[in-house]
């Protein structure tokens, strides 16, 4: 029985970072829209966000609770991998080929190195 409740105790904290990090990705969409003719500052910024988070807490969580909330709920919800890739198709139908390969090219270079950059915040903050 004792498993069972700390099982349904994670799958509640993952549904709620789920929910929250979807909320907060619909909402910053909301007030920068994607438009297939203009490099796509939303989506953008939430990978890139996501990138440094992911950096920052993987190395900072201890309890497997604490991870599927942050790390698997709210940033699994918050990034758009899929949406940037569906974007990416979307210029190039438009042909928007350097748009499609600028906006690609850095949201991968951003993505690195902020993934980096956080995981080196983490680090700084440790010592």
């Amino acid at each position: 029985m004792y498993i069972c409740i700390m099982q349904l105790g994670n799958l509640m904290g993952l549904i709620a970072g789920g929910a929250i990090g979807s909320v907060l990705r619909w909402a910053i969409g909301l007030r920068i829209p994607f438009h297939a003719h203009q490099f796509s500052w939303s989506t953008f910024f939430i990978n890139a966000s996501a990138c440094f988070l992911i950096g920052l807490l993987w190395s900072k969580i201890e309890t497997d609770a604490a991870k599927l909330f942050w790390i698997t709920g709210f940033l699994g919800g918050f990034s758009t991998f899929s949406g940037f890739t569906l974007e990416i198709i979307q210029y190039l139908q438009c042909q928007e080929y350097k748009l499609a390969a600028v906006y690609g090219i850095s949201s991968i270079i951003f993505g690195i190195l902020l993934t980096w950059l956080g995981q080196r915040f983490s680090v700084s903050f440790s010592a």
